[in-house]
């Protein structure tokens, strides 16, 4: 079969759009398939936040420097440009139920008077970064097909052919997979059925106005409990730089059918401890989305398909993690293309610096404990134990090592809680050993794993 490109990028986010402009600048014919018309608008719910300058994040040093408006990749070599809005946020607080005690990452006060050189990380526009990415590959060749859904992909002797549901048959020697956590083509590859399926995962995002936030420049997170069948679930607020809303506020977890999450939101918003928070609130935009939730790839790689971003991770891989991977991908395809290794072996340093630097940097069942920890404590319980830790918790945005960081304060206070409140310490004794599918088995069964 004659070939039409020499890549095939499925997804335009942030890992494909990243992809396809690596490639496109070595001068290979590059063609990036989107199943949305308008590839920059951002529909999905999501929290714009760059993660993270405090730390390393999947093996890198990430910052942004604000003077030459680029996004920073000092270990990886390369670096991106971002011409768009942005604000700096100095913390993260973890909000008790009731309101009356926050656990602190990081000091906010000290911090925000450091200005750049003290904030935790900054808000960005997605559409922008995107847009900017684009118009550098379309200036070097790339051609991009939105409105076109993949749904299928045949391997052949020589090449790939990529089938869409419009009807439309795209050929090449390689294919990245960008299409996201709930990637299809990991679906037909027959991928998900060796991996473990630990939930579905939903969120729905406000973009409001009439906030009246105690610490404007921050990330605020609020475990809420639903009081009809005490299952637990989360908020996050954080400035925002879109039009219409200064801030977005959040609501999510796994996937329960039980609990009505706008009833939930529009609690928050009027009725609960946080309603002083929000002064004639204005909803300007709504957006969700909802994911299910793997164990990663053993390898980012089957029958010449590379997998970048989350469609190979768990969750989280943010755009820090699928900006790095989109290019490391495109560059070891580049490498193969030129040595005529059209094969795994050709694409040999993406999966392995890959493994290094997703499962071999991260724990992602240190993130999804978080889920079974929050739904095996009562608001009571949550209450009691977020106002045991006064000192801040290191300073630090990364996902993977907060419930960490939370759970060495905690140990701290053991004595106090066996003495206070002993059935607590039951609790945690309950889980220990315990498999994440284990615990977060009764939430799974109401779940789709739509493998």
């Amino acid at each position: 079969m004659k070939k039409d490109f020499d890549l095939i990028v499925v997804g335009a986010g942030p890992a494909g759009v990243m992809a396809a402009k690596t490639a496109s600048e070595t001068g290979l014919k590059v063609a990036l398939l989107e199943r949305k018309r308008d590839v920059t608008t951002i529909r999905r719910a999501c929290a714009t936040m760059l993660v993270l300058e405090s730390d390393y994040f999947c093996g890198e040093r990430m910052y942004f420097n604000q003077k030459t408006k680029r996004i920073i990749f000092p270990l990886n070599g390369f670096s991106v440009k971002y011409e768009g809005p942005y604000k700096n946020f100095y913390g993260w607080h973890n909000y008790s139920p009731n309101g009356k005690s926050y656990i602190r990452v990081g000091t906010y006060e000290e911090n925000i008077k450091k200005g750049d050189a003290g904030r935790l990380s900054i808000v960005f526009d997605k559409g922008k970064l995107i847009g900017g990415l684009l118009e550098d590959a379309t200036s070097c060749g790339l051609r991009v097909f939105p409105a076109t859904n993949v749904i299928n992909l045949e391997k052949h002797k020589d090449c790939i052919e990529v089938l869409s549901q419009e009807g439309r048959s795209f050929n090449a020697p390689f294919v990245i997979a960008a299409d996201g956590v709930n990637s299809r083509i990991a679906r037909v590859l027959g991928l998900n059925e060796k991996r473990t399926f630990y939930g579905t995962l939903v969120c729905i995002n406000f973009y409001l106005s009439g906030v009246n936030f105690p610490h404007p420049e921050i990330l605020a997170f609020v475990k809420g409990v639903d009081p009809k069948c005490n299952i637990s679930y989360s908020h996050f607020m954080l400035p925002s730089v879109y039009e219409g809303g200064d801030y977005v506020l959040d609501i999510g977890g796994i996937l329960d059918t039980r609990i009505n999450y706008l009833e939930r939101m529009n609690y928050f918003i009027y009725d609960s401890p946080f309603s002083h928070w929000f002064v004639n609130p204005k909803i300007h935009r709504k957006t969700a989305c909802v994911e299910n939730i793997w164990s990663p790839l053993e390898e980012p790689f089957q029958d010449n398909v590379l997998f970048v971003g989350d469609s190979a991770w768990t969750q989280e891989a943010e755009t820090t993690g699928s900006l790095m991977s989109g290019h490391k991908a495109a560059s070891a395809v580049i490498v193969a293309l030129k040595n005529g290794e059209i094969n795994r072996k050709g694409v040999l340093s993406y999966i392995n610096w890959w493994k290094k630097s997703f499962p071999g940097s991260h724990d992602y069942r240190h993130y999804l404990r978080g889920f079974a920890l929050s739904n095996l404590f009562t608001e009571d319980d949550a209450n009691y134990l977020y106002g045991l830790i006064k000192e801040p918790l290191p300073y630090n945005l990364n996902p993977f090592k907060m419930s960490g960081n939370m759970n060495k304060a905690l140990e701290k206070m053991m004595p106090k809680i066996k003495r206070e409140r002993p059935e607590i310490i039951s609790k945690f004794q309950s889980i220990m050993n315990v498999s994440l599918d284990k615990l977060l088995a009764s939430r799974i069964r109401g779940c789709f794993p739509n493998r």
